[in-house]
């Protein structure tokens, strides 16, 4: 894969909007099956998939209860995930796009933490690692409805990134085989 844009922006109703860009080099000559995992903290909402410009139908498949899904190859497990097959193209540059929204969940920190309550927020990254290669540039943008990412707490176990002058919060990873996710806290805004 030659890029991943993320963009998660948090709406006025509290739900985050998420858009996934995926930028892909070579031709495609059979179609292939892809899956976007759905984490246990949160139900993706209104997922929809492009490619290359046409809508693609995506089923969402969740797993029995008492199972999961494994996805990548970091037996990481989901609850459900939404698949598609994408059809061949034998066109050098293929644009692949997700968008979804989610209500993010309370988090509650424990006594030693250092991170304040607030919402959490995740895009999960790692699966990524089944990708054949490393991926060239991954870029996950977030955007606060009220301008004011000091609200972003970063997980430990979380990729770094950093608020910049325009408000945006923004990690940027070139020639990465993912072996994190983005985990955020989000503390409670004053605006309402």
């Amino acid at each position: 894969m030659q890029s991943e844009v993320v963009e998660l922006t948090e709406l006025a109703n509290g739900d985050y909007s998420v858009r996934v860009t995926y930028q892909f080099q070579g031709r495609i000559w059979s179609s292939i099956q892809l899956a976007f995992p759905e984490p246990k903290e949160y139900r993706l909402k209104n997922f929809r998939r492009t490619w290359n410009g046409e809508n693609v139908p995506v089923e969402r498949m969740e797993a029995e209860p008492g199972y999961a899904f494994y996805l990548g190859s970091n037996a990481n497990s989901y609850i459900a995930k939404h698949i598609s097959s994408l059809p061949w193209t034998i066109r050098k540059h293929s644009v692949l796009v997700d968008e979804y929204k989610f209500t993010p969940p309370h988090y509650e920190p424990g006594n030693k933490s250092e991170i304040y309550p607030g919402k959490f927020v995740e895009y999960i990254l790692i699966t990524g690692s089944a990708w054949d290669g490393v991926i060239e540039s991954i870029e996950v943008i977030v955007k606060l409805k009220d301008g004011n990412c000091s609200r972003i707490q970063i997980m430990d176990d979380s990729y770094w990134g950093a608020c910049e002058d325009d408000g945006v919060w923004r990690v940027i990873l070139k020639n990465v085989n993912p072996n994190k996710n983005i985990r955020l806290v989000v503390k409670q805004d004053t605006i309402d």
